[in-house]
């Protein structure tokens, strides 16, 4: 039995070996590599992303900081983008649904057909290198506060990231709690794009919370499982958890996520938090290029990816204090208690989702809550066991 599990991986990675070099030859014949724009004329409709390529904005978190070290602290807004070709590619479609049957037993039917699909075109896209773009970068409510600014160029994976500098289009704006953004938007071949950057205050409480059997239910602990919920059933929330989530929002709270899920997903987990109730939400996911990897590659644990998502979102608020929320289903207990450790006067609170078996759990956070000091991880089973209030204690 051990010998047929071992076949069937060895034919599963040579399956995707393939699809990955189909999606190789054709990205070679369709992308055009881009050149350094720095030395144009800037203009708002200035770009080299073609008519049948895709630009894509991620939301991000806006943050304040001292940059000259003169006590002034400047906006800083991360910008951040994808650009792709969409390929409906029946080939690379067929060999991945044989794949999931011949190795996870997990069939394609007329009931899933759609979800499936449509999940599994996002990692079937063409990433384009070498795309760049002008950003119009505009105060919220305010039409006559305007910027030019240019982006680019985007790397192998179609992403590109970068910080814009923009104090003189957020001052005087009110930081409500959990509503306050600044907009910019790309004029691509006629079309207008726009992305948001939320505008995330030094001081206040933050939710660093994980996504997989936290807030969304996926049966990490079980591959079979967890490839079925994330490419054939309809994505379901944890019970009650948005109705927390909510609450603590209307106190002030901003929520960030992290999750092991790559940033193909983005689009589907976006829509599922929003559909389910979620309040406002930034997402850090993993970079995955499935012409790079295999779909044996896509879920690595949380101690692979979670701790830099997670340092890169304290280190940009310094000041803030932040409750971190996962689940016991893989690494979050040790991932958050090294966290812990790193920023002791930032991490307010841990509180777990215990998938069971019994008593095991109270165990392994024992030793973690002891090399901590004693400093309590709180195991809850239910939505209803977490607090009503969560409040900064600065």
């Amino acid at each position: 039995m051990q010998l047929q599990g071992w076949w069937k991986g060895v034919c599963l990675v040579i399956c995707l070996l393939w699809v990955n070099a189909c999606a190789a030859f054709e990205n070679q014949l369709g992308n055009r590599i881009g050149t350094d724009p720095q030395d144009d004329p800037i203009n708002l409709e200035e770009s080299n992303i073609a008519p049948d390529e895709v630009l894509q904005f991620f939301t991000t978190d806006a943050f304040q900081s001292d940059i000259d070290g003169d006590g002034n602290y400047i906006w800083q807004i991360p910008v951040h983008a994808w650009v792709y070709e969409p390929v409906n590619s029946q080939l690379r479609m067929k060999m991945v649904k044989e794949s999931m049957a011949f190795v996870y037993d997990l069939q394609v039917s007329s009931e899933n057909v759609a979800t499936f699909e449509q999940r599994v075109n996002h990692f079937l896209v063409d990433n384009e290198r070498g795309k760049w773009f002008t950003v119009q970068l505009q105060q919220a409510g305010n039409t006559d506060s305007r910027s030019l600014v240019r982006v680019g160029n985007t790397e192998a994976n179609g992403h590109v990231t970068a910080n814009l500098l923009a104090e003189q289009f957020v001052q005087g704006l009110a930081l409500k709690p959990a509503t306050a953004s600044l907009y910019y938007c790309a004029k691509v071949n006629a079309r207008k794009v726009c992305g948001r950057a939320r505008l995330i205050s030094q001081q206040g409480l933050s939710v660093i919370s994980d996504i997989d059997d936290t807030v969304k239910i996926s049966d990490v602990r079980s591959k079979q499982a967890l490839i079925e919920n994330t490419f054939f059933n309809p994505f379901v929330a944890v019970p009650d958890i948005a109705e927390v989530y909510s609450a603590w929002s209307k106190q002030g709270v901003n929520f960030h996520y992290v999750s092991s899920s790559p940033w193909y997903l983005y689009t589907e987990l976006t829509s599922f938090l929003e559909r389910a109730g979620f309040p406002d939400f930034s997402l850090s996911l993993k970079s995955f290029r499935f012409r790079d990897e295999s779909l044996l590659e896509l879920f690595k644990d949380g101690e692979a990816t979670k701790p830099g998502q997670i340092r890169q979102i304290l280190e940009k608020f310094p000041q803030r204090q932040f409750v971190l929320i996962g689940d016991s289903g893989e690494q979050d207990p040790e991932v958050y208690s090294a966290i812990k450790l790193q920023f002791p006067e930032q991490i307010k609170g841990i509180y777990i989702r215990d998938l069971g078996p019994e008593d095991t759990n109270q165990l392994r956070v024992k030793g973690l809550m002891d090399n901590m000091d004693g400093f309590p991880i709180i195991l809850f089973k239910d939505a209803s066991e977490l607090p009503v209030s969560l409040k900064p204690t600065r």
